[in-house]
């Protein structure tokens, strides 16, 4: 499924970023509880946008840096962003200046995302969110 990207973080520049380049600094992240061979394989109906017809646009996640415990922290996206991992090297994600200004996170920096770029996502299903076995919000 070929969508083109889309950056819901306005303020935030978007790069495609080598993925097990900066695993190790979330891999510190006590707070992620997430298994990549536990992630169910298929993507989350809320990921996409539909900006130019239905799915037409993958929303990208977003990283920040904790200086302090020097490490990575989402504020949205992680269970997309190693969904993704386990499927491609490269993956697409907006970034804080914090998480631009680290050394260690530019050496896994590859391209700025463009408005023009898609990304070909492996054939999965789309679920709501009870298909993933996760409670309804009320």
């Amino acid at each position: 499924m070929k969508c083109k990207l889309h950056n819901p973080h306005d303020d935030l520049e978007a790069y495609w970023v080598h993925w097990p380049s900066v695993l190790p600094l979330w891999q510190k992240n006590d707070y992620h509880p997430l298994d990549p061979a536990r992630l169910k394989p298929a993507y989350h109906n809320l990921w996409f946008a539909d900006i130019e017809g239905k799915r037409s646009h993958f929303q990208i996640g977003a990283i920040s840096f904790d200086e302090e415990k020097r490490m990575i922290m989402f504020s949205n996206g992680r269970h997309r962003t190693l969904l993704l991992s386990t499927l491609m090297d490269r993956v697409p994600l907006a970034l804080l200046d914090c998480a631009l200004r680290e050394p260690e996170i530019q050496k896994g920096l590859l391209a700025p995302i463009e408005r023009s770029d898609s990304i070909e996502l492996p054939q999965l299903p789309v679920l709501e969110r009870a298909g993933f076995g996760w409670r309804s919000r009320t």
